[in-house]
């Protein structure tokens, strides 16, 4: 932590507030939507609504914790904190990274769902399988490092526990290369794929039309995990955690909004 002011004592929460609650009013009425026409007049729910379903559910219990954390500091300069709120803010910006990687793998394989019902193919249908197969596999890896990193993991957020043992900070940097170049790679993927077909294919123009903006936001989608990537190596240098997490937050959730 900083021992000179870094500044005045100002608060970044409300800008994150408000982008991250609009992102979500946007992609919550679009869901809602979704789900009103597939159960009028009759109930056709498939895979793909199951799983973005259970996407939106991991996304909001991020959310909420990311929020809380908000109500305890996150935003601000960690100089200006008290010890016992600092901590708090710690704890729930960590606690809501797990749901995340979630969020983000459900969405994913609801896409790839959406796809297989599109195109029935003996190729097409493994490697979709295999897609879906590799975004669990990403959520566990990235879930089973963000646990790994502290012995106990409450000196996360704690680093004053007796004999706590956490791995160096150049670690946590090269797993979060890592897995967003994964990300970054589908993302890619996911979005160009349907370019193999989308012209050829006998189905309504609203499906289409559907498809092409699926794939322009999994683009924008890509462009903001970039971008997210090269805030990583500003992370918590100065020791100012708190406020340098609202821009990794922020891109976080527009991450899985538009994916």
């Amino acid at each position: 932590m900083a021992t000179v002011a870094p500044g005045p004592d100002t608060n970044e929460a409300p800008t994150l507030i408000g982008l991250t609650a609009a992102l979500h009013f946007v992609s919550l009425t679009t869901y809602g939507a979704r789900m009103y026409t597939r159960s009028r007049p009759v109930l056709r729910l498939g895979w793909d609504d199951y799983f973005i379903t259970a996407a939106v559910i991991c996304d909001m219990v991020e959310w909420t914790l990311l929020m809380t954390s908000t109500g305890y500091g996150l935003g601000r300069h960690n100089f200006y904190l008290a010890p016992g709120s600092a901590m708090q803010a710690e704890k729930f910006l960590f606690i809501s990274q797990p749901p995340f990687a979630w969020a983000l793998a459900f969405t994913k394989i609801s896409i790839a769902c959406m796809l297989l019902r599109i195109q029935r193919s003996q190729g097409w249908m493994i490697f979709l399988y295999l897609m879906m197969v590799l975004q669990v596999l990403t959520a566990v890896t990235i879930n089973t490092f963000q646990f790994s990193l502290c012995d106990p993991v409450a000196a996360i957020w704690d680093p004053s526990i007796p004999g706590a043992k956490c791995k160096p900070p150049i670690v946590g940097q090269i797993s979060i290369y890592v897995t967003a170049a994964v990300t970054i790679l589908t993302d890619v993927i996911f979005s160009l794929l349907p370019l193999t077909f989308i012209v050829r294919i006998q189905r309504a123009m609203r499906e289409k039309i559907a498809l092409s903006c699926i794939m322009g936001l999994g683009l924008i989608a890509s462009f903001g995990s970039i971008f997210k990537t090269t805030l990583v190596k500003h992370y918590g240098v100065t020791g100012d955690t708190l406020r340098d997490g609202v821009g990794l937050s922020i891109w976080s959730v527009m991450e899985v909004q538009l994916a």
